[in-house]
């Protein structure tokens, strides 16, 4: 037996009582510094960099916003996450009971869509039917749902640590996904990508200090033999060769995890209406999809993607996002930014060729004509 969730007390008198604490909280006399509450300097300008990395949190040490940040953000996630098992279940009843004391979903809950799945219709037909009908027998709907774990994407969150405002971000992911709603799912991941590249290239910036080899050499030689030996192997007229006191080897860039940031990335852009160039050049040129999407914001997308990829670096990845902005966001892009992306795609397309890496190329953009050169196209 089960009964929609504005009728049953049970579930009604939990969320007030969360709700309840949850005022308490937003209501602690706890000052946020302005740095929290301000935009970033990248946000503002539009930057094609990832912000510096640094060890340590806009919050002061010791003043209590993070611990408050993070008690508000977890109560925000546990209310979310009690009203999504019950709206899943169906409604309250003893299947709502069961999620909520297991943590886990109803096993007939319709489970978001594969890679393969979600290109066929019926299936996304199908589910988006199940979840109606969850809707409809709970009397709840899936934003309402996800309306509850919002207020945790507050400004107060940039208090946390890294870890954990990563941690909300993919709790935030998931929850977009169960409920079928790719734009906030698109957002989140979004910032997922940019959390997630930062804490890269800081992992792999501290194993470089930390695990660099130096190799002391032989001790230095006096002037006389030093110019003795570089006369007789031809070096000049006996002039003396300073020798150095060490050498440091280069170790090779570390592409671990690259792969999975830039899937995330493309999943984003999919949602945003991003036509992001295929990594493989086509036999023949496929026809356009229609553009949808809010112009302004996929050029933000599209700086934040080359900026992580430029970060990590992934210079495939950096090839095809430059060349797909200019193919499809060039009417929105300022000239400076149009000329850096120009200038950007050919550095990354000599480092895979210096150093032997494999790429097929990207297509071409306009079928049967030239567009830029012939060092893209193969």
């Amino acid at each position: 037996m089960f009964k929609p969730y504005p009728a049953s007390p049970t579930p009604t008198e939990i969320v007030s009582h969360f709700l309840s604490a949850l005022a308490c909280l937003s209501r602690a006399p706890l000052p946020y510094p302005p740095e929290i509450l301000s935009p970033s300097p990248q946000a503002a300008s539009g930057s094609f960099s990832l912000p510096e990395p640094s060890s340590t949190n806009p919050a002061a040490v010791g003043t209590g916003e993070g611990l408050l940040a993070y008690l508000y953000t977890g109560l925000c996630l546990r209310i979310s996450h009690f009203v999504f098992l019950v709206w899943a279940a169906g409604g309250w009843g003893s299947r709502a009971l069961s999620a909520i004391m297991t943590h886990s979903l109803p096993r007939a809950f319709p489970l978001p869509l594969s890679v393969e799945d979600a290109g066929h219709a019926s299936a996304r037909r199908s589910r988006q039917r199940s979840l109606a009908q969850l809707s409809s027998r709970s009397q709840l709907a899936r934003h309402s749902v996800f309306g509850y774990a919002e207020p945790a994407l507050g400004p107060h969150h940039r208090a946390m640590t890294k870890t954990e405002e990563l941690n909300l971000y993919v709790e935030m992911t998931w929850l977009a996904r169960w409920l079928d709603l790719p734009r906030k799912e698109a957002y989140c991941t979004r910032i997922v990508v940019k959390r997630v590249g930062v804490m890269i290239v800081e992992g792999r910036e501290e194993n470089r200090r930390l695990g660099g080899v130096v190799v002391p050499t032989r001790p230095s030689k006096t002037k006389e033999s030093a110019a003795i030996e570089a006369a007789s192997v031809g070096l000049g007229l006996g002039t003396a060769v300073a020798a150095s006191q060490a050498v440091a080897f280069r170790r090779k860039e570390s592409t671990d995890g690259n792969v999975a940031v830039m899937a995330l990335f493309e999943r984003a852009c999919s949602v945003m209406g991003i036509g992001l160039l295929p990594s493989q050049a086509p036999a023949d040129q496929a026809p356009s999809a229609p553009r949808f999407g809010w112009p302004e914001l996929q050029v933000e997308m599209m700086k934040e993607g080359i900026a992580v990829a430029e970060a990590l670096p992934d210079h495939r990845s950096i090839i095809r996002f430059c060349t797909s902005a200019l193919r499809s966001l060039h009417m929105y892009l300022n000239g400076s930014s149009q000329a850096h992306l120009a200038k950007m795609f050919p550095r990354a397309l000599s480092t895979i060729r210096r150093r032997g890496m494999e790429f097929s190329g990207v297509g071409w953009w306009l079928p049967r004509r030239i567009a830029l050169s012939m060092e893209i196209g193969r």
